[in-house]
């Protein structure tokens, strides 16, 4: 399983766009291994208006076959 991750300069908005991904749950911890946001896919793009400040977050997407998960670093 691949996906990618790109931000919006102009908003918070990430667009998760995902090889053969058609179900599963997306979520994004903080440093601290807080749960920021959390929310089911049923789609291969998503599109998440992610509200935090800069630093480092990890997104995890876990599906019926597997668990991948991915440092993001954001800089505003």
């Amino acid at each position: 399983g691949i996906f990618t991750v790109t931000l919006s300069a102009k908003s918070d908005g990430l667009r998760l766009s995902a090889e053969s991904l058609s179900k599963g749950h997306i979520e994004i911890y903080n440093t601290l291994r807080e749960k920021v946001y959390s929310t089911p896919i049923n789609h291969e793009q998503l599109t998440i208006n992610l509200f935090q400040p800069s630093g480092i977050y990890f997104i995890q997407i876990e599906t019926d076959k597997e668990t991948i998960s991915q440092k993001l670093i954001i800089q505003k």
